[in-house]
């Protein structure tokens, strides 16, 4: 499936950064004012509330429009499940500067969260002008995100790939929601 992308500008072995941004809590996104030109990072969610608090933000410049805002952050929105992170939980975000990695099930690209840093590593070698490809039924995404999108009869990434997939991805703890992705994921 043809998407807009992000693509290698140079070769990149696996295991090497792509890229890093600091967390930021969105409170402190908020309060700085949203998204700064100089400033990448990813804006941590952590509830239902939070969604609609960073929806409510965006609104403030574009009031007539919150059904293509809720939309946004309903494709936007992902998260780094519990065993990729060092905070004993999963993590969730919206990216504050666009990184859009189109899906697939033979990902390049995998992500953590290690010492308030969210990556982007390279989960093997990536040659110049190749695709980065995330597994977004991978992204563990918690309970409180689904349900807040259906609320909107919307759908996030993972649950987007796993209708379009047939099978159920990872949960929030890093565990495997169904026997078919595993399988799929080891072959």
């Amino acid at each position: 499936m043809a998407g807009i992308g992000r693509f290698a500008g140079s070769s990149i072995r696996k295991g090497q950064t792509v890229r890093a941004d600091n967390i930021i809590p969105l409170s402190q996104f908020i309060k700085d004012g949203g998204v700064k030109e100089t400033q990448a990072g990813a804006v941590q969610l952590t509830s239902e509330g939070d969604l609609d608090e960073l929806v409510d933000f965006w609104l403030a410049s574009q009031p007539d429009q919150k059904a293509r805002v809720e939309e946004q952050v309903s494709w936007m929105v992902a998260s780094c499940p519990k065993n990729r992170t060092d905070l004993g939980r999963g993590f969730t975000y919206i990216l504050a500067h666009s990184f859009h990695i189109n899906h697939s099930t033979k990902p390049n690209i995998v992500t953590d969260v290690s010492h308030g840093v969210y990556f982007h590593r390279a989960c093997k070698d990536i040659k110049h002008g190749e695709e980065f490809f995330l597994d977004y039924m991978a992204h563990g995404m918690p309970d409180w995100t689904q349900s807040w999108c259906v609320k909107r009869n919307l759908k996030d990434g993972q649950m987007l790939c796993e209708e379009i997939e047939g099978y159920k991805g990872l949960n929030e703890d890093g565990g495997w929601k169904s026997e078919e992705y595993e399988r799929a994921m080891r072959a």
